[in-house]
C-alpha cells in the first residue's frame, strides 16, 4: 500500500505543470496547494465542498457554496494540467441537471419554466436547493447567475483540452438552460433588455435594484459563448437569433464617472472595502473589457483602484486583475498582503472556520503572473513583477490545447515552447523584440511564423497536432526551464523540510 501510494504521488507530480518561483515563500505555498487539492479530489469522487478534507466540528461551512467558493476552488486545475481533478464537478453538474432545473421549477409560479436551470447560494452534493426570487427582498440571495459563472470554468476546461464532445454535448445544453432563466425574468424598456432586481454577492441591502452588474456580466458571457459555440461547431440551434437579439440589445454595465462600475442601476460602489468583486466581473474573470482599449482603460483603472477588498480572496482577485493589465508589481503587492495577513501557517484560510477555496484562488492568480490565455492570444510572463527577474514553468495548459513552457532570465523572456495537442493557430505574445524572434521545432528546423504586432512581440504559428515550436531571442543566451537555485539555509515557510535537502 505504501509503494502504491508513493507511486501515485510521483505520477501526479510528473503530469502536473511545473512552476518555479524566485521567492521561496510563494514556491512552497504553491506546491502545498497541489498537495492539498490532490488529497481532497479524485476522478469519480464527490465534488470538493467548502471544507476540503480537514473539517472541524464547529465549522459553519458544511455545504457547497456557489456564489464564489466552488468557482474559486475549481479555477486553477486546467492551467496546472490537472483537469482530471476538476472533472467530478463537471460530471456532477451534468448528472444532477434535473435538480438544476428543479431549482427553478420547484418555485411557485415557475412550474412551466422547464427549459431553465440555476444554482443557489449553497446546497449539498446533488445541487438541489430551489432559488426563490422572493429572497431578493430582505436577504439579497437571488443570485441568478451562479450556474453561468461556474460553467465559465467548464468552458475553459473544454477549450484547453480540446474536448469538443463535452463542449457541445454537455456544456452547451447546460449553458442554454442557465441563460434561459434570464429569458424568463428579463425586462424590456425602450427597446433594451434588462434584468429585474437580482442579487450581487455579499451585499446586505434589502434590494440593490435592477441590472445587477454581477448578473449582467454572467448573462453577457453566457450569450456570447452560446453564439460562439453554435457558430464554430455549426450546431444550428434554433435559439441562435434570440441569443443574438438578447446580446445586441442588452443594457450596458451601470457606470458612474465618480465611482466607476456600479453594483446595479441604483447602487453605486461607495463602500470601497467590499470583499467580493462581483461588480467587476467584466474585468475579471470574463475579460470583456480590454486594458489596451482607449475607451475601456480609464473605466477599468478607476473601478479597480477604488475597490479595496478586505478578505483574502479579495486580494487574489485584485492581483489577477492587475496582472491582466501587465502591472506585475501591483499584483505582487496584493499577493504579499494575502500571504502576510490571511494565510495560516499550514496554508489554510479561515473565515469563522477553515475553508479551502481562497488558497486555491491564489494558485489561479499566480498562474496569471506566468501565463495568461484570455482573449485572442497566449501571454507569456506578462504579469511578472519587476523584482522576479528569473522564473520558469513547464506545461501550463492554455486554450486551444496548447502546452506552454518558458523561462525568464534577468527580467527577459529567453525561451518559450509550445506543444500543440490538437493543432490550430497559436497566437503568442512573446515579450521579445520582433527583430530578434526565431522559431524552430524540437529538431532545430526553422518554423514559419507571422509577426502580428511589434508591441510585446505577438506572433502567429500554424500548428498541426503533435507539433512543437520553440521560440527564442537570438540576441540572448537560451536558458531552458529549470528549478530556481536557493541558498542552503533558505526559509521554506510552509511545509516540513530539512535545510540540507
Amino acid at each position: 500500500m505504501e509503494d502504491e501510494h508513493t507511486e501515485w504521488w510521483h505520477d501526479f507530480y510528473r503530469k502536473a505543470a511545473f512552476v518555479t518561483f524566485p521567492d521561496k515563500r510563494f514556491e512552497s505555498f504553491y506546491w502545498a496547494q497541489y498537495y492539498k487539492f490532490a488529497s481532497t479530489a479524485r476522478p469519480g469522487k464527490p465534488v470538493v465542498d467548502l471544507q476540503g478534507v480537514w473539517p472541524t466540528w464547529d465549522t459553519p461551512w458544511t455545504a457547497i457554496w456557489m456564489n464564489l467558493n466552488i468557482q474559486l476552488t475549481y479555477s486553477w486545475q486546467v492551467k496546472a494540467n490537472l483537469g482530471e481533478l476538476a472533472q467530478p464537478l463537471w460530471d456532477a453538474l451534468w448528472n444532477n441537471r434535473d435538480n438544476l432545473r428543479r431549482n427553478v421549477t420547484d418555485i411557485a409560479g415557475q412550474e412551466t419554466w422547464t427549459d431553465a436551470a440555476c444554482l443557489p447560494r449553497s446546497a449539498t452534493y446533488d445541487f438541489h436547493s430551489p432559488l426563490d426570487p422572493a429572497t431578493t427582498v430582505g436577504r439579497n440571495q437571488y443570485e441568478a447567475g451562479n450556474l453561468t459563472w461556474t460553467l465559465f470554468y467548464y468552458w475553459q476546461h473544454c477549450l484547453a483540452y480540446g474536448d469538443t464532445r463535452q463542449l457541445t454535448e454537455r456544456l452547451f445544453p447546460l449553458l442554454k438552460s442557465a441563460v434561459n432563466l434570464f429569458f424568463h425574468i428579463r425586462t424590456e424598456h425602450n427597446g433594451k433588455y434588462g434584468l429585474p432586481p437580482t442579487a450581487s454577492p455579499e451585499y446586505a441591502q434589502d434590494n440593490i435594484g435592477p441590472n445587477a452588474t454581477y448578473d449582467l456580466a454572467n448573462l453577457r458571457w453566457g450569450l456570447q459563448t452560446l453564439i460562439d459555440i453554435d457558430t464554430t461547431y455549426h450546431l444550428n440551434d434554433p435559439m441562435l437569433p434570440q441569443w443574438k437579439d438578447f446580446l445586441n440589445n442588452l443594457v450596458d454595465f451601470p457606470y458612474s464617472e465618480e465611482t466607476g462600475f456600479k453594483v446595479s442601476d441604483k447602487y453605486e460602489f461607495t463602500n470601497t472595502s467590499h470583499r467580493h468583486y462581483s461588480h467587476l466581473f467584466m474585468i475579471y474573470p470574463y475579460h470583456m473589457l480590454d486594458w489596451e482599449n482607449a475607451e475601456d482603460r480609464p473605466k477599468m483603472e478607476l473601478s479597480v483602484s477604488r475597490w479595496k477588498g478586505n478578505q483574502g480572496y479579495s486580494r487574489t482577485g485584485k492581483a489577477a486583475m492587475l496582472a491582466s493589465k501587465g502591472d506585475g508589481d501591483g499584483a505582487l503587492e496584493q499577493m504579499e498582503v494575502f500571504l502576510q495577513r490571511f494565510v495560516k501557517p499550514n496554508t489554510l484560510y479561515a473565515e469563522s472556520g477553515p475553508v479551502i477555496e481562497t488558497p486555491m484562488a491564489a494558485v489561479s492568480t499566480l498562474h496569471e503572473f506566468y501565463m495568461q490565455d484570455w482573449g485572442d492570444k497566449i501571454r507569456v510572463f506578462y504579469g511578472m513583477p519587476s523584482a522576479w527577474r528569473n522564473a520558469s514553468f513547464i506545461n501550463l495548459r492554455a486554450k486551444g490545447a496548447f502546452l506552454v513552457s518558458a523561462s525568464r532570465q534577468d527580467g527577459k523572456n529567453v525561451f518559450i515552447q509550445v506543444e500543440s495537442e490538437k493543432g490550430g493557430l497559436c497566437r503568442l505574445q512573446t515579450g521579445m523584440s520582433p527583430a530578434s524572434i526565431q522559431v524552430r521545432n524540437n529538431q532545430g528546423k526553422q518554423v514559419p511564423f507571422t509577426l502580428v504586432s511589434g508591441d510585446n512581440g505577438v506572433i502567429e504559428i500554424n500548428m498541426q497536432a503533435g507539433d512543437v515550436a520553440q521560440i527564442t531571442d537570438k540576441t540572448r543566451k537560451v536558458a531552458y526551464p529549470a528549478p530556481q537555485a536557493y541558498t542552503k539555509n533558505a526559509d521554506f515557510y510552509y511545509g516540513d523540510i530539512k535545510n540540507d535537502e
